[in-house]
C-alpha cells in the first residue's frame, strides 16, 4: 500500500541516522509510529468491520454483501499488517536479516498449517478466512515483538560499545 510504503522510507531513513547515535530514540520511533498507524487504520478498518456486508451491497450491489463479511473476518489481520509492515525495516537497519528469514519460515508455516488444518478438519470457506485472519494477527504480532526484542538487543550492545 502506498501509505505504508511511504511511512517505511521515511522510518528507514530515519532510523539509519539514528541507529548508530541514538537506539533509544529509534525505538521511541518505532512506537510512535506504530500508534499512529493503528489510530490511523482502526477507523477505516472499524468501518468495514462493522459494516462490511451492509456497504458492499450498497457500494456494489448485493450479490457483493458476502465480500463485505469476508472483509469483517479480514480486518484485523489487514490492522495488524497496515501497523507492522512499514516498521519491519527494523530488522535491516539493526542487521538481524536472519531473523526476518527465520520470520518469513514462521509465517509460511503458520498460515499455511491454519489452511490446511482447516481442510482436514473438515471447516468451511469461512473457518479457512477466519484461521488466515488469526494466523496472520499472530505472525504480524510476533514480528513487532521481534522488532521491539531486537531494538533493546541492540541498544544493550550499543551502549556496551561506548
Amino acid at each position: 500500500n502506498l501509505v505504508g510504503q511511504s511511512i517505511s522510507q521515511v522510518y528507514l531513513g530515519t532510523g539509519s541516522r539514528l541507529v548508530h547515535k541514538d537506539v533509544k530514540a529509534l525505538r521511541f520511533l518505532f512506537l510512535r509510529i506504530a500508534f499512529r498507524l493503528l489510530g490511523v487504520g482502526s477507523i477505516p478498518l472499524g468501518i468495514l468491520a462493522f459494516g462490511g456486508p451492509w456497504l458492499f451491497a450498497k457500494v456494489f450491489g448485493n450479490i457483493w454483501g458476502s465480500a463485505g463479511s469476508y472483509l469483517q473476518i479480514l480486518c484485523l489481520a489487514f490492522l495488524a499488517q497496515f501497523m507492522v509492515v512499514p516498521l519491519s525495516q527494523t530488522v535491516n537497519l539493526l542487521e538481524y536479516q536472519d531473523w526476518q528469514l527465520k520470520w518469513d519460515v514462521f509465517r509460511l508455516l503458520l498460515v499455511f498449517s491454519s489452511i490446511f488444518l482447516t481442510f482436514i478438519l473438515g471447516g468451511t470457506h469461512w473457518q479457512a478466512v477466519g484461521a488466515y485472519s488469526f494466523s496472520t494477527v499472530i505472525a504480524y504480532g510476533v514480528m513487532f515483538m521481534m522488532n521491539l526484542i531486537l531494538l533493546d538487543k541492540h541498544k544493550n550492545t550499543f551502549l556496551g560499545s561506548l
